[in-house]
């Protein structure tokens, strides 16, 4: 469903939308081209329905191919920090019953070690080996499977603050129901140039290009650098300002850091959201003193997507709420017994999902 559904959004979006990182702006049509080479490559190594892969990347165009061709053959793909420890990985392999997995080159003696552990296929992001993805994207595209909306496309890891961390499914039509409620709340448009700088362990981080901003062609500008962000902040100023960026997310800290940086304050920001931690009334007033721009703050976790966020008229009277759920959005608690024994998962569902 995810494939046919970003096949649907290469008809409808402007010819030059996409992804930008760096400089270098990927279309969504050869975007999808190169998934559907890559989906082709990973069956053929393989990998098929139900089969989880662990991932460690970066967020950004190349993580939007690899996450879309293995969903697109069925396979669940589980997206962790770039900088989780071996131990860590070991756990989230484990819960997840991981056949594989995939990295970047900076994390590949990690990932080794862990296929080692744990026995299974090893994947090199840009790789031109034997399954490095540059080599199975060489692949023919074959024709792929038609999937029911109950199949899982992610597994989500929580952070483990009320105690061990847990393994989230989501399916593919709950993603696309997530993704069209997402981006009506936000009136996100194809003009909009949405800025994601968030880690692709968090739901918000991973599905705020890949399918969010994806739903409605809008371009989204991917910012990422291994220095701490108190290093670089004057660059990512720059990089909001000369990219026209219309639309953002982060956390506090993130927006504290902004403010701190010296440059030019003349946004383009029509929307911006601040969501994982509580914002205090003081970062809500120097950010609008600074940028011109309020604050909204949202709602959601790092496993189990964005719920609610503030959308009131009067940003200033209701800087400290979270507002009402998005759309038709809500909650359960549930268990899945293939996850582990007694797993809890939170899915955020919507009517859409249960329908028929």
């Amino acid at each position: 469903m995810l494939y046919d559904n970003l096949a649907a959004i290469v008809a409808r979006a402007p010819a030059g939308n996409g992804l930008r990182h760096e400089g270098r702006t990927q279309t969504y049509a050869a975007l999808l081209e190169r998934i559907t080479r890559l989906a082709a490559g990973f069956r053929e190594r393989g990998v098929g329905l139900g089969d989880p892969v662990v991932i460690l990347m970066a967020n950004g165009p190349e993580l939007f191919v690899v996450l879309h061709a293995l969903c697109a053959i069925g396979a669940i793909a589980l997206p962790l920090s770039p900088g989780a420890t071996l131990a860590e990985c070991g756990f989230a392999a484990r819960k997840a019953k991981a056949r594989a997995v995939l990295a970047q080159p900076a994390q590949l003696e990690l990932a080794g070690a862990l296929a080692t552990e744990l026995g299974i296929q090893l994947f090199a992001a840009g790789g031109d080996g034997d399954n490095g993805t540059a080599t199975l994207e060489r692949n023919p595209a074959a024709s792929l499977p038609s999937l029911p909306g109950d199949t899982p496309a992610f597994y989500l890891s929580s952070s483990g603050s009320t105690g061990l961390p847990k393994i989230v499914p989501h399916t593919h039509a709950e993603l696309l129901a997530d993704a069209r409620r997402t981006s009506t709340a936000w009136q996100l448009t194809p003009d909009d140039i949405v800025f994601d700088m968030l880690p692709p362990n968090f739901a918000m981080g991973v599905l705020l290009g890949l399918t969010n901003a994806a739903e409605v062609g809008a371009t989204t500008v991917y910012w990422n650098d291994p220095r701490p962000l108190a290093l670089t902040r004057g660059r990512l100023l720059e990089t909001l300002v000369a990219e026209r960026v219309s639309f953002m997310g982060a956390v506090p800290t993130m927006y504290d850091m902004l403010i701190g940086a010296k440059g030019a304050d003349a946004l383009a920001l029509r929307l911006a959201f601040c969501g994982g931690a509580a914002m205090s009334r003081a970062l809500f007033e120097r950010f609008r003193d600074r940028f011109g721009v309020s604050l909204r703050q949202s709602y959601g976790s790092t496993e189990a997507v964005f719920v609610a966020h503030n959308d009131a008229p009067d940003a200033d009277a209701t800087w400290d709420t979270v507002g009402r759920p998005a759309g038709d959005a809500r909650a359960r608690i549930a268990r899945d017994p293939d996850l582990g024994d007694g797993l809890g998962a939170l899915l955020q569902q919507s009517s859409s999902l249960t329908a028929g």
